[in-house]
């Protein structure tokens, strides 16, 4: 029987910062998508990463984003992007999130979120659920 692939999942900053800050649940999960290459992050995640880390927390922050597959912006993820801007205006999704949904979207990933609501509402948006239960 053939083994079933899993899907490449994209982890919203706040995911890698609750990492960061050692929490477990993330922490297990983020080593069993570096055991099966499927943790991604966004070059939005990157940049938001290291606009809120402290000269101390250099070293670290690289470390974890090292591991990761990585997506950068692209034509068709910025246009992905605008588009979910335009259809949600009563929304008023921020920038970041339209970019995080996009690259989600157009990399057809799993979104790792504590923040489901900002994305909840977005057509295509697919969520991860964590498999390991919450303490």
């Amino acid at each position: 029987m053939a083994k079933k692939k899993h899907k490449i999942v994209l982890l919203d900053t706040n995911i890698l910062i609750a990492i960061l800050k050692g929490h477990s649940q993330e922490t297990q999960e983020f080593d069993d998508f570096i055991t099966g290459n499927r943790g991604a992050i966004c070059t939005v995640s990157i940049l938001e990463l290291y606009y809120g880390m402290f000269k101390h927390e250099t070293k670290q922050t690289k470390g974890l984003v090292s591991k990761l597959n990585k997506f950068h912006l692209d034509k068709e993820i910025c246009l992905k992007a605008m588009d979910i801007m335009l259809a949600y205006p009563t929304m008023r999704p921020s920038l970041p999130d339209c970019l995080i949904a996009a690259t989600a979207i157009v990399c057809n990933c799993e979104l790792y979120t504590h923040n489901v609501k900002d994305f909840d509402y977005i057509k295509g948006v697919k969520f991860y659920k964590p498999q390991l239960p919450k303490e």
